[in-house]
């Protein structure tokens, strides 16, 4: 009579002083967990269905088929109560923890749906339509990070599935950040920098103030050996944000290689105004400002006039026209397309990528090896790490 008048709690009240007096009568146990599921009290209800196994573990088949008749009846919520008690006595139920996740993505709960193919990939990484069914869900609410981050982890498990890889492809495009920066590792990887840069700056143009892509572009560029181009990444950090220390720092040694002592000056007053009290770097500062002292003493002394020996060194950072011309091998174009590289931030770290640059055959790197001073390539020492 309550339960034709749905006063549910009445009802159960009623079935639970019966299953006090017949605690294995497996009928009542399924009316009330019914009732409890009317009620809205589905952890009680999944209770019953486990006090059901308990009692006669025969009965999963009965409720497996209660579950799928909800199913087919688009009682989905019914559906997955059943499941969610018979996966308490089979945890490891693969097949049950799809039919169950299924039945919550039917009643819109893909919250639970997630947890359950996440489950799924934590019993077997292999299960494909696990990944499949996740990247379905992320795409379905707009998560492309969430569907990229799920296919990363698939492809690392299975390397050669096509379809994991066609849909990671297809979420790259989705995420044009997160393909640059995908294509911007590679090539950084496989030291390709111009391709590298190339990549940076279209990131750099969505996100200008960015300032993990304007470090790796940086970085990038004095690998390349455009420092100029480092040399504008940092500025632009540190306008950014006024307290990079570290962007200050690499300026500093970023003049200090091409000989720019001005521009070290600048930088490290630059650090000081955030570390004044900073000892390694006041050293710094101070060191620069007698050596520009040195410098200034240097220029206005009495300049002697003398022809170049053609023995001397050649200096790649501050040589003139008149010592490119002692190179028996450079013509007057070479020397051009040399100072304008140059005053572009271009710089030369060794024989063969300086040959590469103009052309150079075996027995002219072999003649002007030995005659050119070839500045030390850059390493990062106290910069912070970047992820892209």
């Amino acid at each position: 009579e309550y339960t034709d008048n749905k006063e549910w709690k009445k009802a159960i009240w009623e079935y639970t002083t019966l299953i006090k007096t017949y605690p294995e009568n497996l009928d009542l146990l399924y009316s009330r967990a019914k009732l409890y599921n009317n009620d809205g009290q589905n952890e009680n209800s999944i209770n019953d269905y486990k006090k059901i196994l308990e009692n006669n573990p025969n009965e999963v088949l009965k409720l497996k088929s209660m579950a799928e008749e909800y199913t087919a009846n688009h009682e989905y919520q019914n559906a997955t109560i059943i499941y969610s008690a018979i996966l308490e006595t089979e945890p490891q139920n693969i097949e049950l923890m799809y039919l169950r996740a299924n039945s919550y993505i039917k009643n819109n709960d893909f919250k639970n749906a997630v947890y359950d193919y996440l489950k799924i990939i934590a019993l077997n990484n292999n299960e494909i339509e696990a990944y499949m069914q996740l990247v379905s869900i992320y795409n379905s609410t707009g998560n492309y990070q969430a569907s990229k981050d799920i296919l990363k982890q698939a492809i690392e498990v299975l390397p050669d599935n096509e379809k994991i890889i066609n849909a990671y492809q297809h979420i790259l495009s989705l995420l044009p950040d997160t393909y640059l920066e995908e294509q911007a590792r590679k090539h950084i990887e496989q030291e390709e920098w111009e391709q590298a840069i190339t990549d940076l700056s279209e990131l750099i143009k969505l996100y200008p103030d960015n300032i993990d892509y304007l470090y790796t572009r940086a970085w990038t560029n004095t690998q390349y050996g455009q420092l100029a181009s480092a040399i504008s990444d940092y500025w632009h950090i540190i306008d950014v944000k006024a307290d990079e220390i570290n962007a200050c720092i690499y300026l500093a040694d970023i003049y200090n290689l091409g000989q720019r002592y001005e521009g070290t000056k600048q930088a490290l007053e630059h650090a000081l105004k955030i570390r004044p009290d900073d000892e390694e770097i006041k050293q710094a500062y101070n060191e620069i400002i007698s050596l520009l002292s040195e410098e200034n003493i240097l220029e206005e002394a009495p300049k002697l006039n003398h022809k170049q020996d053609s023995k001397d060194k050649i200096n790649l950072i501050n040589c003139t026209k008149d010592e490119l011309q002692s190179l028996d091998c450079f013509n007057n174009n070479m020397i051009e397309k040399f100072i304008e590289l140059r005053n572009r931030g271009k710089i030369w770290y060794d024989i063969d990528s300086f040959a590469m640059d103009f052309e150079l055959q075996p027995h002219q790197m072999i003649e002007i090896q030995d005659l050119l001073i070839f500045p030390q390539k850059p390493k990062t020492k106290i910069g912070r790490k970047i992820d892209i």
